[in-house]
């Protein structure tokens, strides 16, 4: 699991931000085959989604 895929399990918005702006990978994925876009909206954090969406996820 990399920063940007729990940041955005556990909905924190302003972690998710920094990460993007400072080049995190948008579309990495953990062990179960899921990325942080994945994560956020399975688990209802739609400013998160909102954010990574913003950044091209």
């Amino acid at each position: 699991w990399a920063s940007l895929h729990l940041a955005s399990r556990n909905g924190h918005e302003k972690i998710v931000k920094v990460l993007v702006e400072h080049g995190a990978d948008l579309n990495i994925v953990n062990n179960e085959n899921s990325n942080p876009l994945h994560l956020a909206s399975r688990n209802g954090y739609e400013k998160v989604v909102k954010v990574l969406v913003e950044h091209g996820a």
